[in-house]
């Protein structure tokens, strides 16, 4: 037995993460493959189809949303040129650096207890579940996050090989975590100053790479940005950014009241085992001997809170990373439980109530996030993709077609025409935000609108707010060039979920 630990240690973190990783990504993508692009995803591959084939992004297309969730779409599409397979291997790629990452970290509490990476399936099986009860995984919060764990993960291989190699890729993942959400860049600060405090420990040609690694890419993107003719487009992303972050009045303290109750209820378990990080706070002698590195991590976790009340309003998938980061809470909690209670007493015995915990703890989850998944979600979600991608068959077999609701740049995806659109999805028309970009947009909207003259129109429930706009040579060019045709209605029948016009 100590022989098969002893191999096990020196040899295993080069087979058993990785296969572990990849067990992962390929039981999500079992799931996934069922699903197509929803709200957010399908916008971000759309536009980033459109960047693969040469157009400037917030030049010749202008969405709302940060420019990296776009390149790095555009980035599988040049790989892969089937957008749907594009999108699918971006959520495998992701998954698995996901489950590397965590598993890279309990694999640092002990190497030589393999037991513990038992406690990582259960946590993967959650985020599965979680991830498909936030709607999609094609989400920027949950993309970032990867990335700030990956700086977390250089970091870490920074400390034990003293290499600065990898400080600068720490600073190349801050950098794209905040180019995919600006929010991020709290997140890069904490990072900095954590190094910054710990000077000693990191020396000075550590922080100098971590901040070359983060300014050599914004640097990049800036460079593109001017190369391509975007730059004045970018800053007008900036502008309205910053107007739509602070232009809603959703109550923020009781989403999040709503949201953790809510978690609670789906996955009690889980929430529990946070405790154990909470009880080490106390424990001074602990703290004394971990101090940085837990007020490090603690922070990191508080700061994805801040997500939550930068924005207009407050969607679910805001508190992705502050699921995601809690998992580094429990495994520096199952650290603490390890080292200062088990096997301060004996190490028999802290193998078998590890090895027992973790098989318990794993039926548990697994079998929770199982039911949820299977009797909760995929029958709804299933019918009522099934329903839609059903009626957009016909609408796709239109000569050219455009979308002006916010939530269907998706299909773009199922069709090969040439479609001229500046907004793939037309948020930035006619939502919350600054109201000079907001006009200056919408007399662009209007123009290519009227200058394509599009066969058939898909608009949202209130197509009037925009139809009769006077952008529209006075308000009366809509009425008589295009006449409703057929509409979809919700589940209950109440309402059109969107409407056809056709020329």
């Amino acid at each position: 037995m100590q022989n098969f630990l002893r191999t096990l240690r020196i040899y295993g973190k080069y087979w058993i993460i990785p296969v572990f990783s990849l067990l992962c990504s390929i039981l999500v993508h079992r799931y996934f493959r069922y699903t197509p692009p929803l709200n957010d995803g399908g916008v971000f591959a759309a536009i980033g189809e459109k960047i693969s084939e040469g157009k400037s992004l917030y030049l010749d297309v202008w969405d709302n949303k940060a420019p990296g969730i776009f390149l790095l779409n555009s980035l599988f599409l040049k790989i892969f040129s089937n957008p749907l397979t594009a999108m699918a291997a971006m959520r495998f790629v992701f998954v698995f650096f996901l489950s590397f990452f965590l598993a890279k970290t309990v694999w640092w509490v002990r190497t030589s207890y393999p037991f513990l990476l038992l406690l990582l399936i259960p946590w993967c099986w959650f985020h599965i579940s979680t991830w498909e009860f936030f709607m999609s995984g094609s989400y920027t919060e949950f993309y970032g996050s990867v990335f700030i764990l990956g700086a977390l993960f250089a970091i870490r291989q920074f400390q034990i090989s003293k290499k600065p190699v990898f400080m600068f890729v720490c600073g190349l993942l801050l950098a794209a975590a905040s180019m995919i959400k600006e929010p991020f860049i709290i997140s890069a600060v904490i990072f900095f100053l954590y190094i910054i405090i710990q000077i000693k420990t990191f020396q000075l040609n550590a922080l100098f790479s971590a901040v070359t690694g983060f300014i050599v890419l914004w640097l990049w993107l800036i460079s593109y940005f001017a190369w391509s003719g975007s730059l004045p487009g970018y800053m007008e992303y900036l502008k309205f950014a910053f107007s739509y972050a602070g232009s809603g009045e959703t109550n923020h303290w009781i989403e999040l009241q709503n949201f953790v109750t809510d978690w609670y209820n789906r996955f009690p378990i889980f929430v529990w085992l946070i405790l154990p990080f909470m009880c080490s706070v106390f424990d001074l002698k602990y703290l004394r001997e971990n101090f940085y590195s837990q007020v490090f991590i603690f922070i990191l976790f508080l700061s994805q809170l801040v997500f939550v009340f930068l924005g207009e309003t407050t969607y679910s998938h805001y508190f992705l990373p502050v699921i995601i980061f809690s998992c580094v809470l429990i495994i520096q909690g199952m650290s603490w439980v390890f080292y200062r209670i088990l096997l301060a007493k004996n190490k028999l015995i802290s193998n078998l109530f590890f090895g027992v915990c973790a098989i318990f703890i794993s039926i548990l989850l697994v079998k929770q996030s199982g039911r949820f998944l299977i009797t909760e979600k995929y029958p709804l979600a299933l019918k009522a993709t099934e329903e839609r991608d059903n009626f957009m068959q016909k609408i796709i077999s239109y000569r050219s077609f455009y979308i002006a609701k916010e939530d269907l740049g998706r299909y773009y995806l199922y069709s090969n025409k040439e479609v001229a659109q500046h907004f793939p999805c037309p948020y930035a028309v006619y939502f919350l935000g600054d109201q000079t970009i907001k006009k200056s947009n919408h007399r662009t909207f209007a123009a290519e609108l009227v200058r394509y003259r599009p066969e058939m129109i898909l608009t949202g429930p209130m197509p009037n707010y925009w139809m009769n706009h006077p952008d529209f040579e006075g308000g009366h060019w809509f009425e008589s060039h295009y006449d409703k045709q057929d509409s979809m209605l919700t589940a209950e029948g109440d309402m059109a979920y969107f409407w056809v016009y056709k020329r």
